[in-house]
């Protein structure tokens, strides 16, 4: 799975082509921090697999554990919820294939 095989589309143009189809379809929506995650390209199938992470706009609060030193402690740690979407594009131009979690 080589990223220089895809001479037609570059990794560039593929992340660039990703995170406007993301933003297309997530304007609506409250999402922060969107970032790069995993770029890929499959020879066989001649797809660009660009996974992008982000923050949905909740938190998930962990309690603490049951240790000594984390009762002494007694600090909840509250953290953003951060989900991934792989968009997958066609490998000689961009084109938006599907969207899988």
């Amino acid at each position: 799975m080589s990223i220089a095989a895809a001479q037609t589309f570059s990794a560039q143009q593929a992340v660039d082509a990703a995170f406007a189809e993301f933003h297309r379809f997530f304007a609506a929506a409250d999402v922060k921090n969107a970032l790069l995650e995993e770029l890929d390209y499959d020879e066989q199938a001649d797809e660009w697999l660009v996974r992008i992470g982000f923050d949905v706009g909740r938190t998930a609060i962990l309690k603490p554990g049951t240790n000594a030193l984390a009762a002494l402690v007694h600090q909840e740690e509250v953290r953003p919820v951060r989900e991934t979407r792989t968009f997958v594009l066609q490998g000689s131009d961009g084109a938006l294939k599907r969207i899988a979690s």
